[in-house]
């Protein structure tokens, strides 16, 4: 498995850039979800990291965190785990919709 890893590297890098530029040339915002591991260290407490690694990382503009209490309900809420200009305690609430996300 080790050996197709810049491969799909490659292509999550590929797909991100062709996401972005559909957005800019028709204005809009591309959204990408991502599972997030956790951080396994003794002294770090709920540090967690998108499963995508630094490909996902580096490629995306903005990082937040999405938290559903119950998945029954499509109410939530976010925070940014690294957006610029934006402090960390920030939570954003937001509403899944069949025409999007508010």
């Amino acid at each position: 498995m080790e050996e197709r890893l810049a491969s799909r590297q490659q292509f999550l890098a590929y797909l991100m850039d062709i996401l972005r530029r559909m957005a800019r040339v028709h204005g809009t915002v591309s959204i990408l979800t991502d599972q997030v591991i956790d951080v396994p260290e003794v002294f770090a407490a709920k540090i967690k990291k998108p499963a995508g690694g630094n490909t996902y990382s580096q490629g995306a503009n903005a990082l937040l965190m999405m938290f559903r209490p119950n998945k029954m309900k499509p109410e939530g809420y976010m925070w940014p785990m690294d957006v610029p200009g934006m402090a960390p305690d920030t939570e954003i609430h937001y509403v899944i919709k069949d025409d999007g996300l508010y």
